[in-house]
């Protein structure tokens, strides 16, 4: 397999610099497939149509449908079990500040639609491929259907998929992830055990789940307050501009006086910076 090399962004001489053995060997794997998708219009169509940098346009939301369905049926532990693991998954993320394939290797961009590719998140721990594996494995294992087992095996293969493919994991970053919530399952079955041998009060899990809601909110806020509402799925131009008519709703009308210059209200023009 050929060596990649690739320029450093803090190199002001342009040095080219070498991979250590294993990233050269997931640069070339992904390089590689990058070139069959582009060879491929079908699969470049369909990863494209299937992904995007909002969260609520993209496959993964499959995986939380999945939850939603599951939770009644498995309880809280299960609820509980992946609320953990995705809030210490996104922790993680940010603590291990890993780059991903698009930020090692710069010519990958110009292979990219940047409309699927959310530039805020880091390469490992993959978030989505986490989840999928501590989301959909119970159901999985606890379902009897093998039409419905296989098709869950083929969401989590698929997103795993996405990602390579838009190099935006390695594959060693995706088989990590995978791994990592095999273990989150782990450990969450243990806590579970743990926590049920102090026979807490049906109280407590109402006060968790109150004190989930309200870090919801808080999250929901820091978004507003800094204009990222494009994580949620939403311009960040226009929510913005709703949550400003909402607080300006009850604000009484100006009555113009006579002579007094007219206000014309100008129609924003349109956000074109993805075409």
């Amino acid at each position: 397999m050929r060596r990649v090399r690739f320029q450093e962004d803090v190199d002001d001489d342009g040095e080219s610099v070498e991979l250590l053995p294993l990233l050269q060997w997931d640069v070339a794997a992904i390089v590689w497939l990058i070139q069959q998708k582009e060879e491929r219009p079908w699969l470049r169509t369909l990863v494209h149509s299937t992904t995007s940098r909002r969260r609520t346009q993209d496959i993964s939301l499959l995986i939380w449908f999945v939850f939603i369905a599951m939770t009644p049926e498995f309880g809280l532990p299960y609820f509980w079990i992946c609320i953990g693991n995705l809030l210490a998954v996104v922790t993680l993320q940010y603590l291990a500040q890993s780059p991903r394939p698009i930020d090692l290797y710069r010519p990958l961009w110009q292979l990219q639609d940047r409309r699927c590719v959310d530039e805020d998140t880091r390469g490992f721990p993959c978030v989505d491929c986490h989840m999928a594996v501590v989301v959909l494995l119970p159901a999985i294992l606890h379902t009897q259907s093998a039409v419905v087992q296989l098709l869950f095996v083929l969401i989590v293969l698929y997103i795993a998929a996405c990602k390579l493919l838009l190099a935006t994991r390695f594959i060693s970053q995706v088989l990590g992830s995978w791994l990592m919530g095999f273990t989150g399952i782990l450990i969450g079955n243990h806590g579970h055990v743990v926590v049920k041998s102090y026979k807490l009060s049906r109280g407590y899990n109402i006060a968790a789940i109150v004190a989930l809601l309200v870090l919801a909110m808080l999250v929901l806020g820091m978004w507003i307050e800094n204009n990222e509402s494009s994580l949620m799925g939403i311009p960040k131009q226009d929510f913005i501009e709703v949550f400003t008519n909402i607080l300006n709703s009850d604000a009484p009308n100006p009555v113009p006086t006579p002579g007094a210059p007219a206000h014309v209200h100008q129609i924003p023009a349109p956000d074109a910076r993805w075409g």
